[in-house]
């Protein structure tokens, strides 16, 4: 029990250096054609279409996973998540599925109040802090069942990403870090665990029509 704990504070540790890292590295760098608007190239299009590979650790175990999400303005959406377990021998979860509605609310006020003033990097990645919640379904090795036990559940996450381009269009690494709550299934004596979860993946601003066909 104590070892997915200390493997989850040296990778929050990891992970913060990281981004420090990179912002400072971004921040020198030059600047995209964007950045003179503070959009970024977020005015491009209403949809951020994203998809990650994930590596997770939790108070069950370590599992490794795919993640899609769909953010309208870049502001509201919708997530949907897969983790597979991996590890030891008696590595608990087998397989989770997940999938919930977001929100960033920084980038519209900040916008508006001429606070997007560089470097690109920084505003990009304080526009992504966010918080999503959403529901589980998942498996793991259960002592109370015949083989692996069904759990179903809520989650609640802050997330943040960073950009490692002066837009929001590309490459990107994120951090979610939250908490899941079993509330049914088979395994009915777990607790509320909680997780954090680092990702790469890459996004894109995707134009629908959906602002223009509203006016």
């Amino acid at each position: 029990m104590h070892r997915p704990r200390r493997l989850l504070a040296r990778l929050a540790s990891l992970a913060a250096v990281a981004a420090l890292l990179l912002v400072a590295f971004r921040a020198s760098a030059e600047a995209s054609p964007h950045s003179a608007d503070g959009a970024y190239g977020r005015l491009d299009g209403d949809l951020l279409l994203g998809a990650d590979a994930t590596v997770t650790l939790g108070e069950d175990g370590g599992a490794v996973g795919a993640r899609v999400v769909a953010t309208y303005l870049t502001m509201v959406g919708l997530y949907a998540a897969y983790d597979e377990g991996v590890g030891a021998a008696e590595q608990p979860l087998v397989r989770r599925f997940a999938g919930g509605i977001g929100v960033r609310p920084l980038f519209l006020g900040r916008f508006v109040s001429d606070l997007e003033r560089g470097p690109a990097l920084l505003d990009l990645w304080l526009d992504s802090f966010g918080l999503e919640l959403g529901a589980f379904v998942g498996w793991r090795e259960h002592e109370g069942c015949h083989g692996a036990c069904r759990v179903d559940g809520l989650e609640v996450a802050g997330t943040m990403t960073l950009p490692l381009l002066s837009r929001v269009s590309g490459p990107s690494l994120g951090l979610r870090a939250g908490a899941r709550a079993p509330l049914g299934g088979e395994a009915t004596d777990l607790g509320p665990e909680g997780f954090l979860t680092l990702s790469l993946g890459y996004q894109a601003l995707v134009a629908t029509g959906l602002v223009d066909s509203a006016r």
